[in-house]
């Protein structure tokens, strides 16, 4: 029975690696944007290229375009392009693919460490990667896998060298840029790896910490003072959307549906690791404190990052903020399985059929969500030949605007003007006005407007302003899947 469940699991392994491959690279090559927040990195990292700021300092002034994010990415995106030659999207995504099998050797090392056993690494590596969430996100242009591989390179550093100054600076330099690639990694692994340092070598605790906040909040003030507070304003002010916990409560459902077993698991180790070493932090002197085990130290950066994926209530929130409990969740449940002492004693050896069986119910999910992302957009190809012909020919007449096909206005070269969903959350906020972009829409400098879905009352992305200006200057054209707005005439 064991050779059995042992030959499954590494079935289901295979299985999980080779949807990761297939899902990654077919996104990947998809010549048009596969999710709408490409488009706006896209742009600004072709910005860069250009020596223009990505950081407004006006909110109100054109264009009307939001930087969500901190410059880390983007300007590896801008790096690789002048480089290589590489197409945007295709340099973005080549980024995300590395940065996620990056992100899978450090999640096998520090699994490594915490089930003190080869196979340990390779489980965890799978299961990471195995997860539907991961191979969609891997092939996106997008921030989170790049910030996520920083973020375990210097965990690990801290659970490998913690008594090396040398090794904590490397780790301190990869935890800055992983909060300066995505502001929300500022919580888990740093503050894990502070609690770790402080068990195991409190003298370097101090030091490490006052390193890790000074080159914080040097490179915060750097970026802040050139932008003349552009980068506060878009980061952190722009980008305080609306929490709804009814959209974390979905998102978590859709979660446990995919990957309940794994979450338990992961609940199940994290757990038992923290009892144990309470229990012999119990047994310790009133003046000791007994250093965590790495088991332990991995199950506080567990609900660590768990406290940061609820953030995903937050409106415009994807399955990109579970990517590091993912991780986290991998890493544990691969020690547990694989160090038989650590697992209960009544159905331990059970673990191993759960885990190929959930391994399994993933790869099921997996293909699924592939059949409604990367295969559809695949089979539409000839509906984006056509719009792209559109916007391309418009764009020779005049600034073309967009939603859902934000990326055919980036490939036809222009520069991204609006940024329907981040201006409509500054609408909703009182934050800005759309007067002004009314009347420019109205002037008839605007020779093309290409929405999706069927219906131009997207409170999401287009204020009544708007709404009421393209109405009365444009024909609106209704096709399957989006609306065709030319000037009427």
């Amino acid at each position: 029975m064991n050779n059995l469940v042992t030959a499954a699991t590494r079935v289901c392994m295979v299985l999980s690696l080779s949807l990761f491959a297939l899902m990654g690279v077919s996104l990947a090559l998809f010549p048009y944007g596969a999710d709408y927040g490409e488009a706006p990195l896209m742009d600004q990292a072709r910005r860069i290229l250009a020596g223009e700021s990505i950081y407004k300092a006006d909110l109100s002034q054109p264009p009307y375009t939001i930087a969500n994010y901190p410059p880390v990415y983007p300007l590896l995106v801008a790096g690789l392009r002048q480089a290589t030659g590489l197409g945007w999207f295709q340099a973005g995504r080549a980024i995300s693919l590395a940065a996620a099998l990056v992100s899978s050797v450090f999640i096998g090392l520090l699994a490594v460490q915490a089930g003190a056993k080869r196979a340990a690494g390779l489980l965890a590596a799978a299961l990471f990667l195995g997860h539907p969430y991961v191979s969609i996100w891997s092939g996106l242009a997008r921030v989170d896998l790049l910030a996520l591989a920083f973020s375990l390179a210097g965990l690990w550093i801290i659970v490998y060298r913690p008594q090396s100054y040398r090794w904590l600076a490397a780790a301190a330099l990869c935890f800055t840029l992983s909060v300066f690639t995505r502001q929300t990694f500022l919580l888990a692994a740093p503050i894990a790896s502070l609690a770790w340092l402080w068990s195991h070598s409190r003298k370097h605790t101090l030091p490490f910490g006052l390193l890790l906040g000074g080159l914080w909040a040097a490179c915060f003030s750097l970026i802040n003072l050139a932008t003349q507070g552009g980068f506060y304003l878009n980061i952190v002010v722009a980008n305080a959307n609306q929490y709804e916990l009814g959209r974390t409560l979905a998102m978590l459902r859709q979660l446990a549906v995919i990957w309940l077993p794994a979450l338990l698991l992961s609940g199940l180790a994290a757990w038992r690791a923290i009892h144990a070493w309470a229990r012999n932090l119990a047994g310790q002197p009133k003046a000791g404190l007994y250093p965590l085990s790495p088991a332990a130290g991995l199950a506080i950066y567990a609900v660590l990052a768990l406290a940061s994926a609820l953030t995903v209530g937050k409106v415009g929130s994807d399955i990109n903020y579970f990517l590091e409990w993912i991780a986290a969740c991998a890493i544990l449940i691969a020690a547990l399985a694989a160090n038989p002492t650590h697992q209960p004693a009544r159905w331990g050896k059970f673990i191993p059929a759960i885990l190929a069986v959930q391994m399994l119910w993933a790869v099921i999910s997996g293909v699924f969500l592939y059949q409604a992302t990367a295969a559809r957009r695949w089979a539409q190809i000839d509906t984006y030949h056509g719009l792209y012909a559109e916007v391309v020919e418009a764009s020779q007449k005049g600034q073309v605007l967009s939603d859902d096909y934000l990326d055919l206005v980036f490939l036809a070269g222009q520069p991204i003007t609006y940024q329907p969903f981040e201006y409509g959350q500054l609408y909703h906020a009182g934050l800005w006005d759309p007067a002004a972009f009314a009347g420019q829409i109205g002037s008839g400098q605007i020779s093309l407007i290409l929405i999706g879905g069927d219906t131009l009352e997207k409170e999401c992305c287009w204020p009544p302003a708007l709404v009421g200006a393209i109405e009365s200057h444009f024909q609106v054209v209704q096709h399957p899947g989006y609306l065709l707005c030319k000037p009427a005439p």
